[in-house]
C-alpha cells in the first residue's frame, strides 16, 4: 500500500468511526515499582460542539491549562482548537475551522507566550492544509501559511519553534510529492522549503514533527529510504547538511516511524510503527551521528502493546509512550521504559469504549501526570 494511503487509513478511517474519545489522566508515576495507576476521563468528545477525534497530544500553558486539536467537530464539523482546564472544567472551543482557514487539525500545538501555532492538515484555499495562529483566549486568528502543493501539501505534524521561527513537515507535496521540511517566521513572513523528498533513499511521507538542537533539526520520514520503510534523518536550519542517519529495513530494527524523535545530549529516541521481531513496531536509539543503533523494545501486541504511532515523552532517564493497540482487549496502551530499555511497564490497558481506546496521540507530563 502506498504509505500516504496507509496513514490516512490508519488516522482518518479507523479512529474516525470512534463515538467518543477521552482525554485521560495518569498519577503517581513510580519508576522503580509502578503500583495501579489512578486514571481518571477529563472530557468525552462526542458532540460537533464539544469536537470530534482529537488525534494529537496537549500542550499545556503557564496558566495550568491544556490546549489542543481535534480532527472533527466544531461548527461546520471541519475541526477545533480547544482548552481545558487540568480537571476537566472550562472545556471552550477557541477556533472552529470553516474549510478557507483549514480543515482538519489532526496535529497539536506549540505555545510561545499566549499565542499557540498549529497546522492543518486539509484546507485554505489550495485545499493543500495551512499554518495558523490564535491567542490562548481564542482572539487573533491568523493563516500565516496556506500549501500551494509545490511548497508542500497535508501537514499532519505538530511545529516546532526556536526563536521566532516555526520549522515543520508536510507529509506530501514539494518537488517530488514525496513531501518537505519548511520553515516560517512566527508572523508568517519568510517561508522556505529546506527539503524537497524524492520519496527514494532520503525518504519521503513526513508524518512527524522535527525536533531541534542548536542548528539542526532531526526527523523521521515514513517512507523512502534504502530499503523502502523509511529514514531518520537531519538537516541543519538553513537548508544545508541533509543527512540520512538511518534506513529502516522493516526487519528486526522496524520500519515506517509515524513519531516525531526525542533527544538527549547527542542520543535521540524514537519508535518505528511497524516491523520487530514481531511485526508490532518497535523503540529505538541512536546517536546524533547515525551511529550506535539501538532497538530498546520490541513490542509484543498481546501483553506489551502494537503499533506506537506518538512522539515519546523524555523525563530523566524514563520515556514514555503510547500503542494504537495490543494490549489485553487489542485497544491499546500507555507504557514507561527506561532509556536503556530496561525498566518496561504498562501504565494503562485500554480496554473498551468506556475508559478509552486506540490512543493515537503522545503524552504531555506535568509533575507526576500525564495527560
Amino acid at each position: 500500500m502506498n504509505p500516504k494511503t496507509e496513514f490516512k487509513s490508519r488516522w482518518c478511517g479507523q479512529f474516525k468511526n470512534l463515538l467518543a474519545v477521552q482525554v485521560g489522566v495518569f498519577l503517581s508515576l513510580v519508576a522503580a515499582s509502578v503500583p495501579a495507576q489512578t486514571y481518571t476521563i477529563l472530557h468525552t468528545f462526542g458532540t460537533n460542539t464539544m469536537g470530534l477525534n482529537p488525534y494529537s497530544q496537549l500542550v499545556q500553558g503557564p496558566d495550568g491549562a491544556l490546549y489542543g486539536t481535534t480532527e472533527g467537530g466544531g461548527s461546520a464539523n471541519r475541526g477545533q482548537v480547544f482548552k481545558v482546564n487540568p480537571d476537566g472544567s472550562a472545556y471552550t472551543v477557541l477556533k472552529d475551522f470553516t474549510g478557507s482557514d483549514g480543515v482538519y487539525a489532526d496535529a497539536g500545538l506549540v505555545l510561545s507566550g499566549t499565542t499557540l501555532y498549529g497546522t492543518t492538515s486539509g484546507g485554505g484555499s489550495n485545499d493543500n492544509g495551512t499554518v495558523f495562529k490564535v491567542n490562548t483566549d481564542g482572539t487573533g486568528f491568523s493563516v500565516l501559511k496556506q500549501f500551494t502543493g509545490y511548497d508542500g501539501a497535508n501537514p499532519h505534524a505538530k511545529l516546532t519553534l526556536s526563536g521566532a521561527v516555526l520549522y515543520g513537515t508536510t507529509g506530501g507535496g514539494g518537488a517530488f510529492g514525496n513531501g518537505t521540511v519548511f520553515k516560517i517566521n512566527t508572523d508568517g513572513t519568510d517561508f522556505a522549503v529546506l527539503r524537497h523528498f524524492t520519496g527514494n533513499i532520503d525518504g519521503g511521507w513526513l508524518y512527524a514533527c522535527l525536533v531541534a538542537s542548536g542548528s539542526t533539526l532531526y526527523g523521521t520520514a515514513n517512507g523512502g529510504g534504502s530499503y523502502g520503510n523509511g529514514t531518520v534523518f537531519k538537516v541543519n536550519t538553513d537548508g544545508s547538511g541533509f543527512t540520512v542517519l538511518r534506513s529502516f529495513t522493516g526487519g528486526s530494527d522496524g520500519g515506517r516511524p509515524s513519531a516525531g524523535l526525542s533527544i538527549s545530549g547527542t542520543t535521540l529516541y524514537g519508535t518505528a510503527s511497524s516491523g520487530g521481531n514481531s511485526g508490532n513496531g518497535t523503540l529505538f536509539r541512536l546517536n546524533t551521528d547515525g551511529s550506535g543503533f539501538t532497538v530498546l523494545k520490541d513490542f509484543t501486541y498481546a501483553i506489551e502493546g502494537a503499533y506506537p504511532y506518538a512522539d515519546l515523552v523524555l523525563s530523566g532517564s524514563t520515556l514514555y509512550g503510547t500503542t494504537v493497540y495490543g494490549g489485553s482487549d487489542n485497544s491499546g496502551q500507555v507504557f514507561m521504559i527506561n532509556t536503556d530499555g530496561s525498566g518496561f511497564s504498562v501504565l494503562k490497558d485500554f480496554t473498551n469504549s468506556t475508559d478509552g481506546v486506540n490512543p493515537s496521540a503522545g503524552l504531555v507530563l506535568s509533575g507526576t501526570t500525564l495527560y
